[in-house]
């Protein structure tokens, strides 16, 4: 009984649910994925990351084109994620953004 409570209670929301599967069925195809509660912060740090890239992109550039958004949203290592959200923020255009943080 205990273990149904604890799965209710750490339910995410449906639209994370999906892109959480999405992503281990990636990971899962690459390497041995060792699957813990820990994982899920970190998808939703990674997911929360992807979003702010977005947001400030959007504050300085008002229009994300939709490949740009994909893009940013095929990002899942950290470091890459750190770098994109620092160009996101300083690159003088979209492009110069694109050319350096989308390799």
């Amino acid at each position: 009984m205990p273990h149904r409570l604890i799965g209710w209670l750490t339910r995410l929301p449906q639209d994370w649910e999906l892109r959480f599967r999405q992503e281990l069925t990636k990971l899962q195809g690459t390497e041995t994925v060792m699957m813990t509660t820990d994982s899920i912060p970190s998808f939703i740090e990674i997911q929360e990351r992807r979003q702010a890239i977005v947001d400030v992109l959007e504050a300085r550039f008002a229009v994300v084109p939709d490949d740009v958004r994909a893009k940013v949203q095929g990002l899942s290592d950290g470091n890459a994620l750190r770098q994109a959200l620092r160009l996101a923020s300083t690159a003088p255009t979209l492009q110069d953004f694109l050319q350096n943080a989308l390799k």
